[in-house]
């Protein structure tokens, strides 16, 4: 009750999962939402580290949608995740983005695409006067970059934007169109990743003038 909510974050989770099953073709057995109330630190724990693994191939790639808050820690830059049950004063209760790509590294999979459409906050009670640049990839190991997309739909310690004629999420709405064909800028009849990144980065900007947000 005392962390403000995120305006359509339920919604666009529910809408992402049936994207995921519908566009991208995904077998609904292989699709898992959570949200809320089963959301708990011990839920994300369950989901990243016990389930998914049990889904990936190495050929398989593992897409993964979060709206919703996060903490970050202005001395180091890293972002944690605040599931239902976190407090934005203790990162004991927060999931960090470093285990979450930890655990996509030693699934078996070719790829892991990653977008984040979060608001984030930073970490109460640090003290810190810095402002460290939020930490995204967390991944040093050597050729890991190389199997880890992460899309970042708002980069800096801000609140993220709604998007309240297409009830979604900014970067939600803009990621959802683009899926379904809008960032076919080459028009072959496929969205590619790049084109996906580069068609939400443009759509956030320039709905979002001098810099409000940005997509990375």
């Amino acid at each position: 009750p005392a962390i403000p909510s995120r305006k359509f974050a339920a919604h666009d989770a529910e809408v992402m999962g049936a994207c995921f099953k519908t566009i991208l073709g995904i077998p609904p057995h292989k699709v898992k939402v959570v949200i809320d109330g089963d959301g708990l630190k011990d839920d994300l724990a369950d989901v990243f580290e016990q389930w998914l693994p049990t889904q990936a191939g190495a050929k398989q790639t593992a897409y993964i949608y979060v709206s919703g808050r996060a903490l970050g820690d202005q001395e180091t830059g890293a972002v944690s995740l605040l599931p239902y049950d976190g407090t934005m004063a203790s990162t004991s209760r927060t999931f960090s983005l470093a285990r979450l790509q930890r655990a996509l590294t030693h699934a078996s999979l070719k790829q892991a695409v990653v977008m984040l459409d979060l608001s984030l906050e930073p970490l109460a009670g640090s003290g810190s006067t810095r402002t460290a640049v939020p930490r995204w990839n967390h991944q040093d190991s050597a050729g890991e970059n190389d199997r880890l997309m992460i899309m970042v739909g708002n980069s800096a310690l801000q609140e993220a934007q709604a998007y309240q004629p297409g009830q979604h999420g900014l970067f939600t709405y803009f990621l959802l169109k683009g899926l379904r064909g809008a960032a076919d800028l080459d028009k072959s009849g496929t969205v590619l990743t790049g084109e996906l990144c580069a068609y939400v980065h443009g759509q956030v900007e320039a709905a979002t003038p001098g810099g409000g947000q940005r997509a990375d």
